[in-house]
């Protein structure tokens, strides 16, 4: 009797798990077309590679968001934004793909020269579902000048919105 009872929890709770899972990836998708139409606003011409590279947070400190910027009004130094980010293990995250059954999220019109060509990071999300950081990097198709943005998002009534945006690295 124990063993059925058991088995039946277990059953009955499968299907959570695999909605947590299918939520996670669709929070994921959106915080990715979040940022491509931030993007867009500021250029048309962008490309944006179909793959995550977790190598990308190499140069950004998880502790010290900052750098040299003093303004004390930015969100990462807020104690939640602090606590979370503070907690990140870069060892647990992985990279993937930006295609869903083989379907590329974003359509590219191909490299041509003059195009930002940018990569993501993984998705980083706070224990709590709440919080999420995303690291874009980019190179200018035609030259070696290129950056690395920090994304900050929040989700506020089941949608997720840029609360703030870091450039921390420049290349020229």
């Amino acid at each position: 009797m124990k063993k059925a009872l058991i088995t039946i929890c277990l059953f009955s709770l499968f299907p959570v798990c695999c909605l947590c899972q299918q939520l996670t990836r669709l929070d994921t998708i959106e915080i990715h077309q979040n940022i491509v139409k931030s993007l867009k606003t500021q250029s048309k011409k962008i490309l944006i590679l179909p793959y995550t590279k977790k190598s990308g947070i190499n140069s950004f400190d998880f502790n010290n968001p900052s750098g040299i910027d003093t303004a004390g009004n930015r969100i990462w130094k807020q104690e939640a934004w602090k606590v979370f980010l503070n907690h990140i293990d870069t060892a647990t995250i992985s990279d993937y793909e930006l295609t869903t059954r083989g379907k590329p999220w974003f359509k590219n019109q191909g490299v041509t020269k003059d195009k930002y060509a940018y990569t993501f990071t993984p998705v980083i999300f706070s224990k709590a579902g709440d919080k999420a950081i995303c690291i874009t990097t980019s190179k200018f198709t035609s030259s070696s000048s290129g950056g690395s943005i920090a994304w900050f998002l929040e989700k506020n009534n089941d949608k997720w919105q840029i609360k703030e945006v870091k450039n921390f690295m420049f290349n020229d």
